[in-house]
Order: structure tokens, then sequence, then C-alpha cells
């Protein structure tokens, strides 16, 4: 869901490799590339939630679809995608795909052709078949419920006293 520069690409891809593509959620397709506000609706029957961006900050749509156990393949922007799968360490150089039981790491890739572009390319089948449902919505409630993140700003403010 979203718009950006390798748009073309990813649908050439994902038609090359037979996936039915969608311009709307109201057509029937395997694969959807649109605008919404709340992508939280469409998550819903998803069996994977495959997140391309080169470049972004927290994603909250990560973390709205492990609330719903659906597994995450990312770009590892080592802030952000990391901490939604669970990997605090951000100095850690993965090799990718990097499995983790919450989905996996991949490389930011600008270009399909590029040899991170070739490792998305190789490992989203093998991805798709090893991944089904995962613990998700336990590590959300876990690691970023309300209480969690008022626990740690509470710890950091009285570290400063």
């Amino acid at each position: 869901m979203g718009y950006g520069p390798l748009e073309n690409e990813l649908i050439n891809l994902a038609k090359s490799r037979g996936f039915r593509v969608g311009r709307s959620p109201d057509e029937e397709a395997d694969v959807y590339i649109f605008k919404t506000n709340n992508p939280y609706v469409y998550l819903k029957g998803a069996k994977a939630y495959i997140h391309t961006s080169v470049m972004e900050g927290f994603s909250v749509v990560l973390l709205e679809a492990l609330s719903l156990n659906i597994p995450v393949f990312t770009s590892d922007h080592k802030y952000g995608s990391r901490e939604a799968l669970g990997i605090y360490d951000f100095e850690f150089r993965p090799e990718y795909p990097y499995r983790t039981e919450l989905g996996a790491l991949l490389p930011v890739a600008t270009d399909v052709n590029s040899r991170e572009g070739q490792i998305w390319v190789e490992s989203l089948p093998m991805l798709l078949e090893e991944y089904d449902r995962v613990p998700g919505e336990r590590y959300v409630r876990e690691k970023f419920s309300p209480e969690v993140i008022a626990s740690r700003w509470r710890d950091i403010i009285n570290s400063l006293e």
C-alpha cells in the first residue's frame, strides 16, 4: 500500500511471477498497490506484510500487521524495522534474509536487478512458504503497549533526576 519510485518495477515483477496486481482494494488480486490512510482493514486477510520502503522511520503498520499475527518481511532500516521484529542490536550485521519468529529482515533495495533486489526476489517465495501465522499479537502487547511505553518513559525521566 503506497507509491514510490519502484512502483512500475514492482508491478512488472509481480506480473512476471504470475501474480494478479490490483490498483484498488475493490479488485480481485494477489498483490495490491494503492494508498490508504488505514491499512489495518486490508491486512486482516493477508498471508504476509511485505514492507519494501527504501527509507522510513518507525512504521506503525509493521506493528499493525504483527498484531494480526501476520509475518512481516521488511527492509532493514536498522531503526524501526529491527525493533518491530525484536532485534535491538543496531550494530548487528545480518546475513539476509535474516529470519526471526515474527518475520524476516531483507536488505534495502533500490533496484530489483541489484544484488539486494535479487535477495528479495529469491527470498520472498521461500519466506512465504516458511511462515504462516506468528506470535505477533503477544509480542506487540508485551513490547509496545501504552503501559510498557509509559514505564520506559518514567525510567528515562527518573534517570535524569
